[in-house]
């Protein structure tokens, strides 16, 4: 790119622009002038986001090229940074693994455990605090992807160093708003965020960072980005129960009432996605996760998601507990609220339809539960100017009303009997303990008993036979 240097009239002015403005045309020319000599750590960390994400969209050759430039980077002046050539050798020895150059790749490898053992002999005072410095940098001009891969290896720095200082604790912070920011600017386009630049074992490196004791990210709101870049990743692993793991966190964190109803919907529809990627919302597993988003969705008024969430819990239910079961009675019910307050009165009438024929195929005559449903497809068939159809749902849930009645009407005076009669026992019986108190106190075993006395002994014997 460079012909010559002699042509730049002010070559720091130069690689200060390309450090800030990440691009492939950006981090060849960082390559260009490392190549002339012109070298600095905060380069060598730029080309390393670089070669990140070019190995990340399959460009290996670029990658080899800008892992090289990074090399000459850390090597300042004859002085190794073993900080920057710690990655640069595990990275470089990935690439070239990946070019079928396994000898080469294995000697990478143990230069690499050769700079963390100089690392670990002798400690800097702030590890990583120039790679930390650039990605804050990168997050404040919005290069998210750059910034999370450098917040990153901060931290990965901090922990083989067992370093917890301030930076390191800002890295955690830094890197939870950079994955937010990504997440979210995807959720417009219909692709999901692969966070290929990120390896399967970042699903442990995080899940560890979230849980450990000393964790920087204690509220909800500071763990989110973390969690959500959680959930894509253990998608793209088919990792179940990590991702079950993250919904759950998710899911606590809706119940917050600080959140607007934006946000919430946001989050609900990071986590059905997932369902529906992973095929968890077929399963009995993702049976209250459903049930959950529907509710969040509907007080969000997001119905069409509702509506979404709400067929897929539905379907669910009838593949676990059939068309004859009452445990797919309140999904439909639910769906058809959810119909019902979009103003699909034809699609609700379908679900009272479908839940009639689910009540008469499991009871075995008319129940109080089917006049519920055979007043609601009235109103919504009534709502829908079909007024002879409403006229037959309302006859047919007055006519139901009358026979459980008449059905229950022995049963009903049965009751009644049985609670006059025991209230007439307990009297009988509180004025026979009187009496018998009486009679106790006075020692007059010559008392004649009143025959109100005798009739309340008498009940009483009745009632114990």
């Amino acid at each position: 790119m460079l012909s010559s240097l002699d042509t730049v009239l002010d070559i720091p002015t130069l690689g200060k622009l390309a450090v800030a403005y990440p691009s492939v045309n950006s981090w060849m020319l960082l390559k260009e002038l490392a190549d002339h000599g012109v070298v600095s750590d905060v380069a060598g960390w730029a080309l390393l986001a670089g070669a990140e994400l070019s190995f990340a969209g399959n460009d290996h050759k670029l990658a080899e090229q800008l892992y090289q430039a990074a090399r000459l980077s850390f090597a300042i002046g004859g002085k190794e940074d073993h900080e920057g050539l710690f990655f640069v050798s595990g990275g470089l020895a990935r690439v070239l693994n990946e070019a079928g150059r396994e000898e080469v790749a294995q000697a990478l490898a143990m230069g690499c455990d050769t700079h963390l053992e100089t690392l670990k002999s002798a400690p800097p005072l702030e590890p990583g605090l120039s790679c930390f410095n650039l990605a804050e940098y990168y997050l404040q001009d919005e290069r998210y992807a750059c910034a999370s891969i450098l917040y990153m290896r901060t931290i990965l720095l901090c922990r083989l160093l067992s370093y917890n200082g301030d930076h390191c604790n800002r890295a955690w912070a830094g890197l939870n708003r950079a994955l937010r920011f990504i997440v979210r600017a995807q959720a417009a386009s219909e692709k999901r965020e692969q966070f290929s630049y990120f390896g399967p074992e970042i699903i442990e490196f995080l899940s560890s960072g979230l849980n450990a004791p000393d964790s920087p990210l204690k509220e909800a709101a500071e763990k989110e980005g973390v969690l959500l870049c959680l959930l894509h990743l253990s998608e793209r692993e088919s990792d179940a129960n990590t991702a079950l793991a993250t919904i759950v966190a998710l899911m606590n964190q809706l119940e917050s009432g600080r959140l607007s109803k934006d946000h919430k919907s946001f989050l609900a529809a990071e986590v059905l996605s997932c369902l529906d990627e992973m095929g968890l919302s077929r399963k009995a597993v993702g049976l209250p996760i459903l049930k959950q988003l529907v509710d969040v969705f509907s007080k969000a008024g997001n119905y069409t998601k509702a509506a979404s969430a709400g067929a897929k819990l539905v379907d669910v239910s009838l593949d676990l507990f059939g068309d004859a079961s009452l445990e797919t009675v309140a999904p439909i019910e639910l769906l058809a609220r959810v119909y019902k307050a979009m103003e699909r009165f034809d699609l609700a009438e379908e679900c009272y339809r479908q839940i009639l024929e689910v009540q008469y195929k499991v009871y075995p005559s008319e129940h109080e539960h089917m006049i519920d449903v055979l007043l609601s497809l009235a109103e919504v068939c009534l709502i829908q100017h079909d007024q002879g159809e409403s006229e037959i749902f309302m006859e047919s849930a007055q006519e139901m009303c009358v026979s459980i009645s008449l059905r229950m009407l022995p049963l009903i005076v049965k009751m009644v009997k049985t609670t006059i009669c025991k209230k007439m026992i307990r009297i009988a019986s509180k004025k026979l303990s009187a009496y018998m108190s009486a009679l106790m106190d006075s020692k007059r075993k010559w008392l004649v008993l009143p025959a109100d006395y005798r009739a309340a002994k008498n009940l009483a014997k009745t009632s114990t036979m």
